[in-house]
């Protein structure tokens, strides 16, 4: 799968472990990079839910939920036109090869 970016900002923290250690601290950074890393090397959304299944779930506004660590969560959407959608209208995530993160933020 492909990761893209909401913001510059976000790809810079995610550019590299030292940005990501400043911002989050070392073990979060580690978690988030390796993460991101999982998921560029898998095919679909669909294969990172299965193997993320503690961690990861889909929100009802048809975006992924990612715990990160134990302070922050990340939110990644699908994006591009070249996925399948359900009758309901959410993602077939098995046809999702593009995510983006969207958000990077404390739990709740």
């Amino acid at each position: 799968m492909v990761v893209s970016f909401e913001t510059t900002a976000l790809r810079a923290l995610c550019a590299s472990l030292e940005s990501a250690e400043r911002e989050l601290g070392a073990a979060e950074a580690r978690v988030l990079l390796t993460t991101l890393s999982d998921i560029e090397a898998l095919d679909t959304a669909n294969e990172f839910l299965e193997l993320a299944a503690d961690d990861a779930r889909v929100l009802s506004c048809n975006a992924i939920e990612v715990t990160m660590g134990r302070e922050h969560r990340a939110i990644l959407v699908p994006v591009g036109v070249r996925y399948r959608k359900q009758s309901d209208g959410s993602p077939d995530w098995s046809t999702v090869r593009y995510l983006k993160l969207t958000a990077l933020a404390p739990h709740p």
